[in-house]
């Protein structure tokens, strides 16, 4: 199955995926991937890493505060989309993907599917909209403290948003056991890769509004793409 979902500032899903559960959009402690961001902001940071924080009141109130402070101009800003396929896995003198033109000879990409015994790949591309990187733009201008708060808070948002959305589009699509999401860039896994993802989502660029420069760097920034080993 090949689609794109949208996640609008309120988590309300619309496009290949129906869902009348919105995406959690508002950090819940509670949940794992949630007190992930908060690590990875503070990690973003470079400030005092989360140790075995269970609670919301083991953190420092003026950190939190700053955090959702940041987050909150984040989300407001945020439109989030993601494209997605799922391709079967062959192990024929080296594992490809079926029908499709995406390299995957890789040392990394081989230990990977290996060790998951992936016979699938959820391959996809998202991002949080070029939103965000206007307003770093101004403050890189009027503001240097508020652009390293915003560029954080979205760094970890997007990871956030992309890991909740793949977990959707899994249970869409059957699949399980992810493994760690793989992109370009990532052990010896080339850039130049990135092209050869985006073909497959031809069809959805006016939707998803996703460039890549000569180089494979991709606009907005805040954009990922990624490839997972699964099991169907």
């Amino acid at each position: 199955m090949k689609g794109i979902i949208k996640v609008d500032s309120n988590g309300r899903i619309t496009g290949s995926i129906k869902r009348d559960l919105p995406l959690l959009v508002e950090p819940d402690f509670s949940i794992p991937e949630c007190k992930n961001l908060y690590k990875n902001i503070c990690k973003y940071m470079s400030s005092k890493p989360f140790n075995n924080v269970t609670n919301l009141e083991d953190i420092e109130p003026e950190r939190i505060s700053l955090i959702d402070e940041g987050l909150s101009e984040v989300r407001a800003l945020t439109s989030f989309r993601i494209a997605f396929c799922d391709i079967d896995l062959i192990n024929d003198d080296g594992y490809k993907l079926k029908n499709s033109e995406v390299n995957l000879e890789s040392k990394s990409l081989k230990n990977l599917f290996d060790k998951n015994k992936s016979n699938t790949v959820l391959v996809t591309a998202g991002t949080i909209g070029d939103a965000v990187d206007k307003r770093m733009e101004i403050y890189k201008k009027t503001n240097v403290s508020k652009m390293i708060l915003i560029n954080s808070c979205s760094s970890a948002y997007v990871e956030y948003l992309y890991d909740m959305a793949e977990k959707i589009i899994l249970e869409e699509l059957g699949l399980s056991n992810p493994s760690f999401r793989f992109a370009p860039g990532y052990g010896d896994v080339p850039l130049d890769r990135q092209s050869e993802i985006f073909k497959l989502f031809e069809e959805y660029k006016p939707e998803l509004k996703i460039e890549l420069n000569e180089k494979n760097f991709m606009y907005p920034v805040k954009s990922m793409t990624g490839l997972t080993g699964c099991i169907r």
